[in-house]
């Protein structure tokens, strides 16, 4: 990638590490240790996670009793449409609408009625486009 890149990368291989307090030179035990470890990463996170949560604070339900709940979204000014256009960092990778979000920004002050019109218009008929229903993780 980086000769394809045309970038200067320099690395190189460790011919030691410390594992357990053991100095391990041999690649293979290298390898096995390193892999090891990457794949205790994610327990030992999750038993992080396990300690600090109070499960007695969590309440068991039976969904088919909950009250009658209404979730509105309310009709946007376009101000907010382009004080949020505008808050948009440049920088930002092209989404999922293959719009760049320097192209956004730079256009705010002229996109923000047509953007106002149409999320309004979403929100009023409660018909939401695929695309906006979808995240690139």
């Amino acid at each position: 990638m980086n000769e394809a890149s045309s970038r200067n990368a320099s690395f190189s291989i460790p011919q030691s590490i410390i594992s357990i307090g053991v100095q391990l030179t041999d690649p293979k035990s290298i390898a096995k240790a390193l892999n090891g470890y990457f794949v205790s990463v994610g327990r030992t996170l999750a038993e992080k996670f396990t300690h600090c949560l109070n499960y007695g604070s969590f309440v068991k339900f039976n969904a088919t009793k909950l009250p009658s709940v209404t979730f509105k979204l309310r009709i946007i000014s376009e101000s907010f449409v382009f004080k949020q256009l505008s808050a948009l960092k440049r920088n930002k990778a092209i989404r999922l609408d293959k719009i760049n979000a320097r192209l956004l920004k730079c256009a705010s002050r002229s996109l923000a009625p047509s953007f106002t019109k149409l999320l309004n218009l979403s929100i009023r008929t409660n018909e939401f486009p695929n695309i906006w229903k979808c995240s690139k993780v």
